[in-house]
């Protein structure tokens, strides 16, 4: 639902949701953790793109739990959201050789959107970053 929400703009919204899901303990079935972490950094992106430090927060836990959980699809969609949010050049660069890295490990569902969305990234990323 959070994601619909996002989708239609209703950014506060999807934040509340995000945050309520993530005060729920976490267990062993808790396949999505990564993922609300990674909603919650992309709803502060649009909602307040100065809270730098909690953007990187959620962004880094959501990494850290798909490396965990190795959850290579959600690795890759954080990824490349953070590479949206990113603004230094260099960071940028290491963003696009993790994500050319990890999408190169995938041989099939490559018809999906999220690996769609990588080989989009891939094939147009700015000349100043390749």
């Amino acid at each position: 639902k959070a994601s619909a929400l996002e989708l239609e703009g209703q950014f506060d919204e999807s934040q509340k949701l995000l945050d309520r899901a993530l005060q729920l303990p976490a267990t062993a079935r808790d396949m999505y953790r990564g993922e609300l972490h990674r909603l919650l950094a992309s709803c502060l992106m649009h909602t307040a793109p100065d809270k730098v430090a909690d953007i990187e927060h959620h962004l880094q836990q959501s990494i850290h739990w798909c490396e965990q959980h190795n959850a290579q699809t959600l690795l890759l969609r954080c990824l490349l959201t953070q590479l949206k949010f990113s603004a230094d050049s260099k960071q940028q660069q290491r963003l696009l050789d993790a994500v050319g890295e990890l999408y190169s490990k995938f041989d099939q569902g490559l018809d999906t959107p999220d690996l769609l969305a990588a080989k989009k990234v891939l094939e147009n990323k700015p000349a100043d970053i390749a």
